[in-house]
Order: structure tokens, then sequence, then C-alpha cells
């Protein structure tokens, strides 16, 4: 927002991709401790001695090893989205969004939560899948920002 205030499209360049690459490199470090260590972090909130705690503790760590993608996802689709927002860019974020969470996160979150054995990891699958979808989404657009020409005003 600044540099488009300025009118610096190379410092809106920078901003955006400086803060996706901060994004991807913190949200990778949770979701490889997400994928190394499941079971030790569910651990951590329920006793691994108790025998009636197993069974929590496996499906726990499965929703967690899907927590680790869901964390990429997750943070790129919201620092595009801030990255539009700065360029004043809402309404075309928010329809992309409610497409991706509604029509394609939800049906396959549905579809895998209550018609598949993956149950509550797909779930989890979907959630995270339309969360891709916007992510990409997004990121695309603000590639493409200055053909867009999203970068071309100042705002008042």
């Amino acid at each position: 927002g600044i540099a488009l205030g300025e009118q610096n499209k190379d410092g809106i360049r920078k901003a955006g991709w400086a803060s996706l690459a901060l994004t991807i490199g913190f949200m990778s470090t949770t979701a490889i401790l997400f994928f190394s260590f499941p079971h030790q972090i569910v651990g951590l909130f329920l006793n691994s001695g108790i025998a009636e705690n197993q069974a929590p503790l496996a499906l726990a760590a499965s929703f967690l090893l899907i927590a680790g993608l869901f964390q990429l996802v997750d943070g790129t689709q919201v620092t595009m989205a801030a990255a539009l927002r700065g360029l004043s860019d809402t309404n075309t974020p928010l329809i992309i969004a409610l497409i991706g969470y509604w029509a394609i996160g939800f049906p396959i979150a549905w579809y895998f939560g209550m018609h598949s054995p993956l149950r509550g990891v797909g779930v989890w699958l979907g959630l995270a899948a339309g969360l891709a979808v916007v992510a990409v989404v997004l990121t695309i657009r603000w590639a493409m920002r200055d053909r867009l020409k999203l970068t071309d005003h100042v705002p008042v």
C-alpha cells in the first residue's frame, strides 16, 4: 500500500513477493514440525500412557499431517489476499475465496468426509484443497497485477 501510494511499482513487486517468501518460509517450518513430530505434538495434549487415548492420539496425529499442508496453502492465500488488499483489490479476491471455499473445498470435504473411509481426514483434505485453489489463483492475480492495471491508481 505504501509503495502504491508512492507510485513505486518496483517497491510493490518487492513487498509482495518478499511477504510471500517470508510466509512460505515460516509456514514451511511449522509444516515440517507437524510432519516430523505429529505423535509428540499430540502427546502434549493427550496422555499416551492411557490405553483409551490411543485411538484419539492416532486420529489427531493423522489430522496434524494434513494441518502441515494446510499451513502452507492457508499462509499463501492470506498473504496474497493481503497484498492485493494493499492495492485496493478486494472484490475479486472475495469472489475467488467464495468459489474456492464453497464451490471447491466444501464439496470435496463433504464427499471425502461422508462418503469415503477418510472421514475426518477427508474433511481436512477438502478444506486444504479449497485453500490451495484460492492460494494459487490469488498468487496468479498478484503476478498479473500490472496487466490487470491494479497498480495504475493512487488511493485517495
